[in-house]
């Protein structure tokens, strides 16, 4: 059995969702069809802040649709992997895609995302989870357009698909509400090409720590410098470039979440990393 699958704890139900000060404040009007949840790829943390906030949306507005910043030709799998019984078969299944055993490993393979995608299984076989949605271009094949214009005309497609709340886990970058300057030129993000009065994004931040994450030098583990202290609270977004609507910090710091598939990447010691503005 591949060592990762023993970080995963089997369970017949879903768990009980832990309470987060100011979570209701991101889903409490009812025009919001979007949720969109920024984070740094490669924690712990944020896909298992991330997992509690659909269990709580779910609570408070009904059963939700999940949507994972994951390429589109991998939905045959993930739509498997919902109505398995997830044990050792159905887990080796999905780990086979292509996309769990890329050469570049960003963190949206590792076994934190395989823990949140046990327990969404769970949530989706007790009715909370409609379905998880793949949402990115197909990892092999043509981009038309910019990138984060696909993303966003597929996050408009899913929400007309279906009813009630897309909770949407994306990279930070993707979840920011206004044009970005890029070494490439001014890109708008996939959460500015949303409708403003229809969505909500937020920051999930960590008190330091460390990561998984990819830069120049590969990917690997690194340490990460405190962006947000204080308590567990999800509130305005008061900085002064205002990139968000919310932000959630987590009042804990990061650890790093290596990938799933044992020996894909290096898991070398830690080594600087450095934040992008």
């Amino acid at each position: 059995m591949l060592a990762a699958l023993a970080l995963l704890a089997a369970s017949a139900a879903p768990a009980a969702c832990a309470p987060v000060e100011g979570a209701a404040t991101l889903w409490s009007k009812r025009q919001t069809r979007w949720v969109i949840a920024g984070e740094m790829h490669g924690t712990n943390e944020t896909p298992e802040a991330f997992t509690n906030l659909v269990c709580l949306a779910a609570a408070s507005r009904g059963p939700v649709t999940v949507a994972i910043e994951y390429p589109m030709d991998i939905q045959p799998q993930l739509d498997a992997w919902l109505t398995s019984d997830g044990g050792e078969a159905a887990r080796t299944a999905l780990l086979s895609a292509p996309f769990w055993r890329r050469s570049v490993q960003d963190g949206r393979t590792s076994v934190a995302f395989l823990r949140m995608l046990d327990r969404l299984r769970v949530m989706h076989q007790a009715g909370t989870v409609r379905s998880v949605r793949a949402f990115c271009p197909p990892n092999n094949g043509p981009v038309i357009g910019d990138y984060n214009v696909a993303m966003a005309d597929r996050l408009t497609k899913i929400a007309d698909a279906t009813p009630g709340l897309v909770m949407v886990l994306v990279g930070n970058f993707h979840a920011i509400n206004r044009a970005m300057s890029t070494p490439q030129g001014s890109t708008r993000p996939a959460a500015s090409l949303l409708p403003a009065d229809q969505k909500v994004s937020v920051d999930i931040v960590g008190a330091g720590g460390s990561v998984w994450a990819c830069q120049m030098d590969g990917c690997h583990r690194y340490d990460y410098p405190a962006q947000a202290n204080g308590p567990s609270v999800i509130a305005p977004d008061t900085s002064e470039d205002h990139r968000y609507d919310m932000v959630y910090t987590l009042g804990r710091p990061y650890s790093p979440a290596d990938p799933a598939v044992p020996g894909v990447a290096d898991t070398s010691p830690l080594k600087s990393l450095k934040i992008k503005p």
